[in-house]
């Protein structure tokens, strides 16, 4: 297999594991609350992250946890207002849109 479709495979992948998240949100949130479900998340993600990527953990510097962080936080954030705003019906937002 060649490298370009090893790689349109993976985006591809990647574009259907997006796009199933936001409907497995959607039907989630029904269950159980917003801060709940990104909990889950991140934490299935942690524990994912560490068994792939411990034994590269040895190497990394200050630096790069610092900005690592930065990056955890902004996600986070950015998360828990996509899940807050699938919790918002959007009919009645929906009248005031005039195209």
């Amino acid at each position: 297999m060649s490298k370009q479709v090893k790689a349109d495979s993976m985006l591809m992948l990647v574009t259907l594991c997006w796009g199933v998240s936001y409907l497995m949100m959607d039907i989630c949130l029904k269950e159980i609350g917003p801060l709940t479900l990104n909990a889950y998340r991140f934490l299935i993600a942690f524990f994912a992250a560490i068994i792939l990527v411990f034994p590269k953990m040895k190497t990394v510097n200050k630096h790069t946890i610092k900005y690592s962080a930065l990056i955890g936080l902004a996600l986070t954030v950015v998360y828990i207002g996509a899940t807050y705003g699938l919790c918002i019906p959007l009919y009645p937002m929906l009248d005031f849109c005039v195209l």
